[in-house]
C-alpha cells in the first residue's frame, strides 16, 4: 500500500512545517541497517571549504577504487513517488515528488522520513535569498533564471492547492531546492524508466563537498548506488571526501546550490542578439553561449558566426563554418565591448569584495561578486580573441600588399 498524502484542512497550510530534525548518525545508521556498506569509515566534520558548511571525512585510508555503497532502496525517484502516492494520474511527475518530499519529512510513517529530515531545514540556492542579494544580479541571464524559478514554484503550489494537497509554496520551495541541489543522473537507477531530465536523490551521497574536477565515478545496480574514488593513491585518513558535481558554471551553481567559484572554468556568457528583418521587424537569435578559452570547445560557437553572417537564416545552422569577414568580426567585438562595460558596472556596483566568498566577510554578496567578475573576465578573454584575429587579418593584407 503506498504512503498516502494528507488531505487539505479547511484552514489554509501552515507557513511553515515543524520539522525535527534527524542526526547525520541517525541517518547513517539507518541506511546501514538498510544495507548500505562502507559508511563506518565517513564522519562529518566541520569543512575548511568556504560557506561554513560541514563535509564527511574519512576515519581511514579509502585505496582508489572504493568509497561506498547506498541501497537502491533508500534512493528517491520520481517514480516511487508517483507510485506511493495517491495522487491523481494527471499530476506531474516533478509535483509528485515535491509533495512526497514536503509531506514525507513531518510524517513518521513514511518510508524515507529519517532522510528527508536529515536534510538542510531551509533552501540554499539563490533565489531564497534576502532581495538584498538577488538585487545583485539584477539585468541579467541569473535574474531571468531566479524569476523563471519563482514562477515555476509558485506554478506548482497552486496546482498542489488544486488537488487539496496540504502544502504549501513555501514547502513546495524546500523541496524544489533539495531536488535541483543534490540530484543525481536517473542513470543510477538503471532499473527504472529513464526519463529525459529528470534526477534521484541519494541519501549520503549528498552530503559530500564539492570540488571542480574531483576524480570519482558513480555507478548503479540493480541493488546499490556505487561511487568509488579514481584518485591515484585513494583518499588518506582524516581527509575530506569530495565529489564532482560536472560541468557547471557559476550561474548554476548560485542558482541551485548557493555558491559560486573563482576562475570557474565552465562559465558562460548567454549572448542574444537583435536582428532586423524586413520592414524593421526586430527578432532575437540566440542565446549563443560563450564560454572560457578551452581546446575542449568553442570559446565563441560556430551557431553565433551563422546568425552575424547570415541575419536571415533561421536556426538549426549548417555544419559547416559560414564566412567571415572583417565587418563581422568587428560588430560582435562592438556588441561585446558594450557588455562587457554593463558587466563591469554590474560588479563595481555589487559592492562586495572577492574575500567575501574566502570567510570573514559578506559570504553571500561574495559569492555573487566571485560570479559577476568570473562574467567580466570571461567577457574580456572574448573580445581579446576577437582583436586577435582583426590584428592577424590586418597582418596578413600588408603582407598582400608587399
Amino acid at each position: 500500500m503506498g504512503f498516502l498524502p494528507t488531505p487539505m484542512s479547511a484552514e489554509p497550510p501552515a507557513k511553515r512545517r515543524l520539522v525535527t530534525t534527524a542526526s547525520f548518525d541517525s541517518l547513517k545508521t539507518w541506511l546501514i541497517q538498510s544495507g548500505a556498506r562502507n559508511l563506518e569509515h565517513l564522519e562529518l566534520r566541520p569543512s575548511a571549504l568556504p560557506g561554513g558548511q560541514t563535509g564527511l571525512f574519512s576515519l581511514e585510508d579509502i585505496p582508489s577504487g572504493e568509497i561506498c555503497e547506498i541501497p537502491q532502496s533508500c534512493v528517491l525517484s520520481h517514480h516511487r513517488a508517483q507510485a506511493e502516492l495517491n495522487l491523481p494520474p494527471s499530476c506531474p511527475p516533478d509535483l509528485h515528488l515535491f509533495v512526497y518530499m514536503a509531506l514525507g519529512r513531518t510524517d513518521a510513517s513514511h518510508p524515507l522520513n529519517l532522510y528527508l529530515r536529515s536534510l538542510p531545514t531551509e533552501p540554499q540556492g539563490l533565489p531564497s535569498w534576502p532581495a538584498s542579494y538577488r538585487s545583485l544580479v539584477a539585468g541579467t541571464s541569473l535574474a531571468q533564471s531566479l524569476s523563471s524559478a519563482s514562477t515555476e514554484v509558485s506554478s506548482f503550489a497552486k496546482l498542489a492547492a488544486s488537488y487539496g494537497l496540504d502544502v504549501s509554496e513555501e514547502d513546495i520551495s524546500w523541496a524544489y531546492d533539495m531536488y535541483y541541489s543534490r540530484r543525481y543522473p536517473m542513470a543510477l537507477v538503471p532499473h527504472l524508466p529513464q526519463t529525459k531530465d529528470a534526477g534521484v536523490l541519494v541519501p549520503f551521497l549528498d552530503r559530500l563537498n564539492h570540488v571542480p574536477m574531483t576524480p570519482v565515478a558513480w555507478a548503479g545496480t540493480k541493488d546499490h548506488v556505487k561511487m568509488t574514488s579514481e584518485r591515484e593513491g585513494g583518499i588518506k585518513a582524516g581527509e575530506e571526501v569530495y565529489q564532482n558535481y560536472g560541468a557547471k558554471s557559476n550561474e548554476l551553481l548560485l542558482l541551485h546550490y548557493g555558491f559560486s567559484e573563482k576562475d570557474n572554468v565552465f562559465d558562460t556568457y548567454p549572448l542574444v542578439l537583435k536582428v532586423k528583418g524586413e520592414g524593421g521587424a526586430v527578432t532575437s537569435r540566440g542565446p549563443f553561449f560563450i564560454r572560457r578559452p578551452s581546446e575542449l570547445w568553442q570559446q565563441l560557437p560556430s551557431d553565433l558566426w551563422h546568425a552575424i553572417a547570415d541575419p536571415s537564416a533561421e536556426p538549426p545552422y549548417g555544419e559547416e563554418p559560414p564566412e567571415i569577414d572583417l565587418d563581422d568580426v568587428e560588430m560582435l567585438l562592438a556588441t561585446l565591448q558594450a557588455h562587457l562595460g554593463a558587466a563591469r558596472a554590474r560588479a563595481e556596483a555589487a559592492g562586495c569584495r572577492e574575500e567575501g566568498a574566502g570567510g570573514g566577510g559578506d559570504v553571500r554578496g561574495g559569492f555573487v561578486y566571485t560570479w559577476l567578475d568570473g562574467q567580466v573576465v570571461l567577457l574580456q578573454e572574448a573580445c581579446e580573441t576577437l582583436q586577435e584575429m582583426l590584428g592577424g587579418a590586418e597582418e596578413g593584407e600588408d603582407g598582400d600588399e608587399e
